[in-house]
């Protein structure tokens, strides 16, 4: 024997929503079986049909969705039922609509029935249908609003296939051929791959946009400040908005030094910044001229590589 449980929330509030195709799917199975799913047992409606040869038990848990696990497991201990023989089928907002993912097991993936039926049956190796329920949603909607609305067109027209396909792979599912059934089926891809990437693309023209503009990324800055602690950039970092001020030539004495040299001839008394400096934080000139320049030795040499004020 084995069990096919469709997951979702009970009473007409939730009759049709996304969040309901489990349920969709059983009924749907009931009827091609001429069955109604009407009984009363394990906290859920059911049926008992057979299905190749085989006697399920269809179910539609009415613990609402965070508490599925709790009938599952009542109809798995009372039939002695293992966990590889108990088919659930759910929806995932993760695939576009009609799609279709079949595995024989596999982590809850959010979903919180799922994870109410892992917690319960002490193990993830059953076997799962996903039905693709995801589509465009408006930037503003909830995801809460959004797995409670209802299908619309188009989306109507590919879930109808797809629940016909659902049914097809419980049938092989039942007579032990599930690998068969993923084979045909199980056809899913993960919905709008292609727009992230798009999205990936227009943020690296973005990126490159800001380097033309003379602006900084995070990313780039890290980098910067990664290679200048391995003696190979400035550590002084690049005033925001402005490019990287570059290093200067630890072999080449700084162009203000020169050019004091050459008025004065007196290359020994050359001090930057003369009678006019003071420094940023408001020195004298005496106390500024005392102290050494970023990153500059004594003798005008600058070994680290930093930037020269």
């Amino acid at each position: 024997m084995k069990i096919i449980a469709g997951l979702g929330n009970p009473t007409d509030k939730y009759k049709g929503t996304r969040h309901n195709i489990g349920f969709m799917a059983i009924d749907r199975l009931a009827k091609d079986q001429n069955v109604s799913v009407n009984n009363h047992k394990f906290k859920a409606m059911t049926a008992s049909c057979f299905l190749g040869g085989q006697k399920v038990l269809l179910m539609k848990p009415l613990t609402f969705m965070n508490l599925s696990g709790e009938s599952i497991r009542m109809a798995a201990d009372f039939f002695k039922i293992d966990p590889e023989d108990v088919l659930i089928i759910y929806d995932d907002i993760s695939l576009e609509p009609g799609m279709l993912r079949i595995r024989k097991k596999g982590s809850a993936g959010g979903h919180n029935g799922m994870k109410s039926i892992i917690n319960h049956l002490g193990s993830d190796a059953f076997p799962r249908i996903r039905v693709g329920i995801g589509g465009d949603r408006h930037p503003d909607m909830d995801l809460a609003d959004y797995v409670l609305s209802r299908f619309q067109g188009e989306e109507a027209e590919a879930i109808d296939q797809a629940l016909d396909k659902a049914v097809k792979a419980a049938e092989l599912f039942a007579s032990d051929q599930l690998d068969e059934a993923m084979n045909l089926y199980s056809v899913g891809k993960k919905k709008r791959g292609g727009k992230k990437k798009k999205r990936q693309a227009a943020g690296d023209q973005e990126v490159e946009k800001n380097n033309v503009d003379g602006q900084e990324t995070d990313k780039q800055q890290a980098k910067r400040q990664k290679t200048a602690d391995q003696g190979k950039m400035p550590v002084q970092a690049a005033d925001s908005g402005k490019m990287p001020v570059r290093a200067a030539d630890p072999g080449k004495k700084p162009a203000w030094e020169a050019d004091n040299k050459e008025k004065s001839g007196q290359a020994a008394n050359v001090k930057a910044g003369s009678e006019q400096a003071v420094d940023v934080e408001g020195k004298s000139d005496q106390a500024a001229d005392k102290e050494e320049k970023p990153g500059q030795a004594q003798d005008g040499s600058n070994p680290a590589g930093e930037v020269i004020p």
